[in-house]
């Protein structure tokens, strides 16, 4: 029988200073907190209110998602179950630790952040009702500056700097139903050396979480809240440019056109999780912490959205290797 994942707890003497936040929408109660086996960790509460039922909670797709994203071999922040002590709230709640990644010798930043630095415009364009985050964008700017590898990662053969580990943050994006891939949930490290992309984080808005119960138990793997993303695109509407939202999966054929290479290398890296690996995540789930309904939905959603971007996968290494031909028929 595989037993279930520990779950840490943080007590008062913990707390890292008295200080506590809500997430950007207020939200999610959390802090920093020096664990005595972790070091220094966010404590996230479980769900908005800190005392949700089980089909309203966010701890355990954060989990599942970290532990996918390794056998994906991506570079993930370290996410564990836990129990809290919130004071504010009146006692101890579930939740998670994500176990900070800030170099010793560094800073982080947002991607908001760094756009606004490398592109004058980005903020401008916001306002003017146009985007300028956008897969491109991003992908450009992760390239001309020269953005390097997560720090202590070994990468696949083949994946060279940011840009390409990029491309794996939206592929795992679309596989799991990601939908708040915003510019502050994703960070680069600064080091006297340059910029390196951070590891991927904060994945609780993943695998259905935001539907309602009753919209789980039909079983409707096309939900078109399962394919939000936080990006977008500026396209003309009635003659006029305007910022439109696009899908994760949409979002992840932007970067394997701009980036074949990486996006079949990751394909790959996809193709090689078994299925058995991922059941044995799920099983190791508290089962105070997901219900039965809620499980078997998100294996579900799981492996649709693995099978259809593998037959994406056949047809890039089509296009691929035309391209290479053509290539080889002009020298």
């Amino acid at each position: 029988m595989i037993s279930s994942f520990p779950i840490y707890r943080v007590e008062p003497k913990d707390r890292y200073g008295t200080n506590t936040s809500v997430d950007a929408e207020g939200r999610f109660y959390k802090y920093w907190c020096n664990h005595p086996e972790l070091g220094h960790c966010l404590f996230k509460a479980a769900s908005p209110d800190g005392f949700t039922p089980r089909e309203r909670r966010w701890d355990w797709s954060e989990k599942v998602a970290a532990e996918l994203g390794k056998l994906f071999g991506l570079p993930i922040a370290r996410t564990e179950l836990a129990i809290g002590y919130a004071q504010e709230l009146g006692g101890y709640i579930e939740g998670t630790l994500s176990i900070d990644y800030t170099p010793k010798n560094g800073q982080v930043m947002s991607c908001r952040r760094f756009l606004s630095i490398v592109d004058p415009l980005y903020e401008v364009e916001s306002l003017d009702g146009l985007d300028a985050y956008n897969v491109e964008n991003v992908l450009h700017y992760l390239q001309r500056h020269s953005v390097g590898l997560p720090l202590n990662w070994y990468p696949p053969l083949g994946i060279e700097n940011g840009a390409d580990v990029m491309v794996g943050y939206l592929l795992f994006d679309a596989l799991i139903s990601a939908t708040d891939r915003h510019d502050e949930n994703l960070e680069l490290a600064i080091l006297e050396e340059g910029y390196f992309l951070c590891p991927t984080f904060d994945h609780g808005d993943s695998l259905g979480v935001k539907l309602l119960a009753e919209s789980r138990s039909t079983g409707n793997l096309e939900e078109p809240k399962l394919v939000e993303s936080c990006w977008w695109q500026n396209l003309t509407v009635e003659g006029r440019v305007e910022a439109v939202e696009i899908s994760n999966i949409e979002a992840f054929n932007i970067a394997a056109e701009l980036r074949p290479i990486a996006a079949i290398i990751w394909l790959k890296m996809l193709a090689q999780i078994k299925t058995d690996d991922i059941h044995a995540i799920f099983e190791q789930l508290p089962a105070e912490r997901i219900d039965k309904v809620t499980n078997r939905f998100a294996i579900d959603l799981l492996d649709f959205n693995r099978q259809n971007l593998l037959s994406r996968s056949e047809q890039l290494v089509i296009e691929q290797t035309s391209i290479d031909v053509q290539e080889e028929l002009g020298r």
